[in-house]
């Protein structure tokens, strides 16, 4: 049974980054993979993490750096997406980089 989901940011901060670390000693957490992790899309990536939770509904997403802000953006996109929670780490910032700015700026209402 997957309970974390992993979503890593752009170049899929490959390892031995802490995603992969908890990936690799974790059997239930799951790194959510992407069809391009150096050319990112926002339709692309959201239907991947979306897909993920249908999979293995309930589970807690872990986003870093753009995987965050994909996880801020599904969340407030598809509030019925069934999620225990969420935890973003760094998030990154798409005005900064030309390579994610198709992501935009994200504003999540916290109940």
């Amino acid at each position: 049974m997957i309970r974390t989901l992993l979503v890593p940011g752009l170049d899929g901060s490959p390892a031995p980054h802490w995603q992969h670390w908890w990936a690799a000693t974790d059997p239930t957490a799951k790194i959510v993979e992407q069809h391009s992790w150096s050319e990112p899309t926002p339709e692309a990536w959201l239907t991947e993490i979306a897909a993920a939770t249908m999979i293995h509904p309930g589970s807690v997403l872990v986003g870093h750096s753009l995987g965050a802000i994909a996880i801020a953006r599904l969340l407030s996109s598809w509030p019925q997406i069934n999620v225990a929670g969420a935890l973003m780490v760094a998030p990154a910032e798409p005005s900064r980089c030309s390579r994610i700015a198709s992501f935009g700026s994200c504003r999540v209402a916290v109940k």
